[in-house]
């Protein structure tokens, strides 16, 4: 019985105290907190937000409730600092990193428990991201030639500032330079690469520096302003090219600089010019560019060679280089001429008119007839020429002039060719006096005259009074072949019956024609004149039997006062060397009465007789 009360009372006993034990001192269930986003990233001063999720980790499960608060060191600030969990157990948050943040927060979440459930914790790691900037060295930078090197600094910007790491990238804003190395990474926050321009370069151009930034640094970029003082390279062009000129006549070149870089300016300076020695004349030896362009003439020598190269040579300045440029000028050679004027001086006739031969000679090595106008002039002494040109014939041709009627005591004729397709011009004068004289006219016969190779030809120069045409006049006549090479058996001869003849030899090695001239040179009482005839190579034929020369003819009676003596007339026909046969002579009186005229003559033209 005593035993049986003993056991009951201790398992009464038993059964309150695990009664006891389960209502008054039962514990809270354990609990995690989860905060995300975990890790998470900011920029600083920028906002983020974050969530705690507090799980009940016994069975069965019993979502927790009450408040969770939120701490970061001191590092920034979260709004609301503290929240309630809602009836799935989590609670938001916004944070905000301070200025000064570090670049590394934990960020906490702290559950302080209830009745059923434990306090814990969750926490995330927080990176902030740092600001940063770059800069690029040297800043402004000049180039002229080679490479620069350029160094770029990346600074953390923030109150706890870290190293920046990472890679920068290099541009030039497509202006063409390449860089060595385009990117570089970050040793210490900076790094370098060389810069070299191109050819075509700009002349100014931004140097940037990318930095694209690391796990706590943002990116940012720098740049430097690059001036390139680069020589740019130019073109010169001459033009006309090729060109075309005769020897002796001038000819304009224009000589044009470009600028043949990507982005040009205008040269300036000055440009030279050359024939390469070949003996012509630039009316200046430099010109100054002017809108990058000059003009200069230049005329081929006379002696030209044919093909002259023409070199314009540009010197460059400053933001230039040199460069030189050529015309080809295919010089037309053409013959240098020799003018001769008869009669020179000449008188003035009593009509007042004198009568002008111009003869044009070939004077180069290989002489060729020339052809063209001559024009005649007198020196604004008011005179009249029939034609104020006249064309050449066989070389020569014919003006006459007639003075004013108060003319000056002198009077210059100035006669000039201009030149042909082959031959150079020239020009010659002759001085009238303007005494008055009669008139004469001078003419030779034969005319044309023909002459086969190593035969010599008879000339009679016919003079007479162009007012009184029956007038017996004095005086000698002069001959010439205008330096063909012929001779004469003499080199004038006085008239006689108004006429004297002459023989002529053509040279050994003739031109196809001779222009014979012969030049009477007047008396106290009448002014000179001249007459021309025209002497050719006769056309090769069967030699004919030599007729026998005509019996000279009596002159008709003067109706001057003095008494003309009986001269011949030769005939105006070859005579032959080889045959024996001469121009009939003068007999010896007449000679003397000739040499005894000319000597009067000669006197009064020095001393004229007042009538």
């Amino acid at each position: 019985m005593h035993g049986g009360l003993i056991w009951t009372v201790a398992v009464t006993a038993i059964t309150l105290i695990g009664f006891f034990n389960h209502t008054a001192f039962a514990l809270p269930d354990d609990t995690t907190a989860t905060v995300t986003p975990s890790p998470s990233t900011v920029n600083l001063g920028a906002h983020i937000t974050f969530t705690v999720t507090v799980i009940d980790n016994s069975n069965p499960q019993n979502t927790p409730n009450g408040t969770v608060t939120w701490s970061d060191g001191d590092s920034g600030a979260f709004n609301p600092a503290s929240c309630t969990l809602s009836s799935s157990g989590s609670c938001t948050t916004s944070y905000t990193a301070s200025t000064n943040s570090p670049s590394s927060i934990t960020i906490i979440a702290n559950y302080a428990g209830n009745t059923n459930h434990s306090a814990t914790s969750g926490a995330s790691s927080l990176t902030v991201i740092h600001s940063t900037t770059t800069t690029v060295t040297p800043n402004p930078a000049t180039l002229s030639t080679g490479s620069l090197t350029f160094v770029v600094k990346v600074n953390d910007t923030s109150s706890y500032p870290t190293t920046p790491t990472g890679s920068v990238a290099w541009s030039d804003g497509s202006s063409g330079g390449t860089f060595n190395p385009t990117s570089c990474n970050l040793l210490s926050g900076s790094c370098t690469t060389s810069y070299t321009a191109s050819t075509n370069s700009p002349n100014t151009v931004a140097i940037t520096a990318n930095y694209v930034g690391d796990s706590s640094h943002s990116g940012s970029a720098g740049t430097a302003s690059l001036t390139v003082n680069q020589i740019h390279s130019t073109t010169t062009t001459v033009r006309p090219n090729p060109s075309t000129a005769n020897s002796g006549a001038q000819i304009t070149f224009t000589v044009t600089v470009a600028d043949s870089h990507a982005s040009p300016t205008t040269p300036t300076g000055n440009v030279t010019w050359s024939d390469n020695n070949a003996g012509g004349t630039f009316s200046h030896t430099s010109c100054t560019l002017s809108s990058a362009s000059c003009t200069i003439s230049y005329n081929a020598a006379t002696n030209s060679p044919g093909t002259v190269t023409i070199t314009a040579s540009y010197a460059g300045n400053s933001a230039h280089s040199g460069s030189a440029g050529i015309s080809t000028l295919s010089v037309n050679v053409l013959h240098r001429t020799t003018a001769t004027i008869k009669p020179n001086p000449a008188t003035l006739s009593s009509n007042g008119t004198v009568t002008f031969v111009i003869k044009v000679n070939d004077s180069s090595s290989s002489p060729t007839i020339p052809t063209g106008a001559v024009s005649w002039r007198d020196g604004n002494s008011g005179g009249q020429f029939n034609a104020t040109s006249c064309t050449l014939s066989s070389g020569a041709c014919v003006s006459k002039y007639t003075a004013s009627g108060n003319p000056p005591n002198i009077i210059t004729i100035n006669a000039t060719y201009s030149g042909d397709g082959t031959h150079l011009g020239s020009s010659t004068t002759s001085q009238i006096s303007t005494n008055v004289f009669h008139g004469t006219t001078t003419t030779i016969t034969p005319n044309p005259a023909t002459f086969t190779k190593g035969n010599s030809v008879t000339f009679t120069a016919n003079v007479a009074d162009t007012s009184n045409p029956s007038t017996v006049l004095i005086g000698i006549v002069s001959w010439g072949d205008y330096g063909t090479g012929g001779t004469f058996n003499q080199n004038n001869c006085a008239l006689s019956g108004n006429h004297c003849s002459l023989t002529y030899v053509p040279p050994t090695n003739p031109p196809n024609t001779i222009t014979i001239v012969a030049s009477y040179v007047g008396d106290s009482y009448h002014s000179g004149s001249s007459g021309l005839s025209s002497l050719s190579v006769a056309t090769p034929t069967t030699p004919s039997t030599p007729t026998t020369p005509s019996t000279p003819t009596t002159p008709s009676t003067p109706t001057t006062p003095s008494t003309p003596t009986t001269a011949s007339t030769p005939p105006a026909t070859e005579q032959n060397n080889s045959q024996g046969n001469s121009v009939p002579e003068f007999p010896g009186a007449l000679i003397v009465l000739g040499i005894a005229i000319a000597s009067i003559v000669a006197f009064y033209r020095i001393n004229p007789i007042k009538i």
